[in-house]
């Protein structure tokens, strides 16, 4: 009836608050956190108890009564939650666990888990029967065949992959639509699975007994695949699971005004492996707009698929500037960084230390965004210069640089 917590890798652990609770609530039955600070656990007394500060303290939220007894809570957002328990229908929370409703028109009386795949799609579990629900638990319709799990049934699940572990083990690699039976495994009691990735995890059962579960059908598995721009530079980054035959990664990229996807770059892959991989990616863009990135994993074999998408929206947020010239001084070569935040006509020139026009760095008509340009020495004598910057919008500057041979 206590709770414990290690914030140090299970090396030290301590005892929690547990704010004007006592022992009467039982045993904790299971954990759920929807993040890292907010969380509920049930209790073989009727008890479900919530943290909003990781678990540090917990107060409770319901009291259902001794006979009934929570085996398992699921929230698919900070709101919407569910609960599984026998000797009583199972409860439903629209509000963050505030007010549980008993769900009374369902006749579920002995579930053993829950798991809700969204706000409409969920499973629940008896000894031995598995339903379904596609309007957010009004209605449940069994699933016929899927049995024998007794009362270990459990959930676990990864993306569209769900696991029921018990007396018999089934798999769906098609979020529920389809389940295959481990024969294996049968009359083994699998008390629960952890999944690394889709082909990637560890199970325990009685008696000690711990095995690994590793799909190789699974090319390569996602963890994560995101963004984050810091000025004009996109870094993309990405997490592999598990990876079977990955030569590796083209990154494509298109504007929202474009149909085709272009490829920025190719990202080797290691092949096979069974631990988790991190890669990632910049993109310096030159133009404000919204763009999409997505990934296109490919085989040694040539068979490939794609990411998810993800969107980046680059917004003028740009004053006109001009860099100091880096290096300075410099030969053979030099970059001057400049910004516009309008479509306007640029000029770049250099002049020497009397006025005199030396080159020409750039001059043309160019969109908001931030460029760069290179300058080299060639043909340039020792000695200092100024580069001066004119906009059509009426902008103007000058720096010096200082060429050195």
């Amino acid at each position: 009836a206590r709770i414990v917590k290690t914030t140090d890798a299970g090396n030290s652990w301590y005892v929690v608050n547990r704010t004007g609770l006592t022992d009467t609530i039982g045993l904790i039955n299971r954990f759920f956190f929807i993040n890292p600070t907010t969380g509920w656990a049930v209790t073989t007394r009727g008890g479900i108890l919530k943290t909003t500060d990781s678990g540090e303290n917990w107060f409770a939220q319901l009291n259902a009564g001794i006979s009934v007894i929570f085996s398992s809570i699921y929230f698919v957002d900070s709101l919407y939650g569910w609960t599984a328990n026998s000797n009583a229908r199972p409860y439903k929370t629209t509000d963050g666990g505030n007010n549980w409703v008993h769900q009374s028109n369902i006749n579920i009386g002995f579930s053993r888990d829950i798991y809700f795949r969204n706000f409409l799609n969920g499973f629940i579990v008896e000894s031995n029967i598995l339903y379904k629900s596609i309007d957010g638990g009004i209605t449940w319709n069994i699933i016929l065949g899927i049995t024998g799990f007794s009362i270990a049934a459990r959930f676990s699940h990864y993306d569209d992959i769900i696991f029921i572990t018990g007396f018999k083990t089934y798999r769906s690699l098609n979020a529920g639509e389809d389940w295959k039976d481990f024969n294996e495994l049968n009359g083994v009691r699998i008390n629960g699975i952890s999944l690394l990735g889709a082909g990637l995890g560890y199970a325990v059962g009685d008696l000690g007994l711990v095995i690994k579960y590793f799909d190789e059908d699974v090319p390569v598995e996602l963890i994560s695949f995101n963004s984050e721009l810091e000025g004009n530079i996109v870094t993309l980054k990405w997490i592999t699971a598990t990876e079977t035959n990955n030569q590796g990664f083209f990154i494509q990229r298109k504007k929202e005004d474009e149909f085709d996807w272009t490829n920025l770059a190719f990202i080797n892959g290691v092949g096979t492996s069974t631990s988790i991989k991190h890669y990632y990616y910049n993109d310096n863009l030159s133009y404000f707009g919204k763009y999409k990135y997505r990934l296109k994993q490919i085989d040694f074999n040539g068979q490939y698929e794609y990411s998810d998408e993800i969107e980046v929206d680059y917004i003028n947020k740009l004053n006109f500037y001009l860099s100091q010239n880096y290096p300075n001084p410099f030969n053979p070569t030099t970059n001057i960084d400049f910004n516009l935040p309008e479509k306007t006509f640029v000029k770049i020139i250099l002049y020497d230390i009397t006025g005199r026009e030396i080159k020409k760095i750039k001059e043309q008509e160019m969109e908001a965004g931030y460029y760069s340009v290179m300058l080299t020495s060639e043909g340039i004598s020792s000695g200092v210069y100024f580069y001066k910057m004119i906009t059509g919008s009426g902008f103007t500057v000058v720096n010096k640089l200082t060429i050195i041979k």
